[in-house]
């Protein structure tokens, strides 16, 4: 690139207009030079680059020589218009640079705004197809009502019969225990054991059974209630059966806790029976076993004395 298309500093600094001698022929205004050579969009004067400002400066600085020429004021006028030329030259490839730029910013802006459109049909295909599988799955749901298919249950009603086999389970386990609990106590009251100690035990036992089982009852409420309250958005015609279902289910498993608590409740009164009988040994056992303790820290507290 030519000297003459470096950059100047500010190109928006104003050089003063001039006029030669009447003698010679009127060199026109920078003004007027400008408002000849502007480029659409640009409204700031072209400035000559230093060094061709000096020229001009030093040029119009001389004396006037009346011996000069009209050809060599011809030539220096030449020469000044062609320096700024050449710098209106390189102001327009800056200008053209910027519009470039411009346009190449215009272009990706244009690309992405191309993508979000596409990706926003995209979503709009994916939204139409999910409506239209939505619609074949309510007509194949209701086509399924005359011809007797269940529906699919719900996490909450699997988890409610696993629930249930999970009861069912425990009660037989129970069942078992109960049976073993009358063999052992019918062993115990031949034994020589407190009755209060087997009592305790078997009190005890009960009762953390019973427990259990009120939690479980309490567990298979809760799932009830969400079943109820998920069946609610799903088809009541086909839920009914299923509630009916879960009911016979529910009911069936409160029965059977029923036959659990009344064994229980036999085994309390066999123990009470068995307690009012022997209570007299018992208690008579219970006294000796308390006299012994009582001597026996007697003579602890005797060896430590001496």
């Amino acid at each position: 690139m030519s000297k003459f298309f470096r950059r100047a500093k500010n190109c928006s600094s104003d050089s003063s207009d001039f006029e030669i001698d009447s003698d010679y022929e009127q060199v026109p205004s920078q003004d007027s030079r400008e408002s000849d050579s502007e480029q659409p969009g640009t409204s700031e004067k072209a400035a000559v680059s230093k060094k061709d400002q000096k020229k001009i400066e030093n040029w119009l600085m001389e004396p006037t020589d009346e011996s000069e020429t009209v050809e060599e004021r011809h030539r220096k006028e030449i020469e000044s218009l062609q320096a700024e030329l050449a710098n209106l030259r390189y102001c327009i490839v800056e200008q053209d640079e910027k519009v470039y730029e411009s346009l190449l910013k215009q272009s990706s802006l244009h690309q992405e705004l191309l993508e979000v459109k596409h990706k926003n049909e995209d979503l709009e295909k994916e939204k139409r197809k999910n409506e239209e599988q939505h619609d074949e799955i309510i007509m194949l749901l209701e086509a399924s009502k005359d011809k007797k298919i269940n529906y699919i249950k719900e996490d909450a009603d699997e988890k409610l019969m696993e629930e249930n086999e999970k009861l069912k389970m425990k009660i037989m386990e129970l069942k078992t225990d109960l049976v073993e609990e009358k063999t052992k106590n019918m062993s115990l009251m031949d034994s020589d054991d407190p009755v209060e100690v087997h009592l305790t035990y078997e009190v005890k036992n009960l009762k953390l059974e019973l427990a259990e089982k009120n939690r479980e009852v309490a567990t298979l409420k809760k799932q009830l209630k969400k079943v109820k309250k998920s069946k609610k958005l799903r088809d009541p015609g086909n839920l009914e059966e299923e509630l009916q279902l879960t009911r016979s289910e529910l009911e069936q498993a409160k029965q059977e806790l029923a036959f659990a608590n009344e064994q229980i409740g036999m085994i309390f009164e066999s123990n009470e029976m068995t307690r009012q009988q022997n209570i007299g040994g018992y208690e008579k056992q219970i006294r000796e076993l308390k006299d012994r303790l009582i001597a026996r820290e007697e003579e602890i507290w005797e060896l430590k004395n001496k």
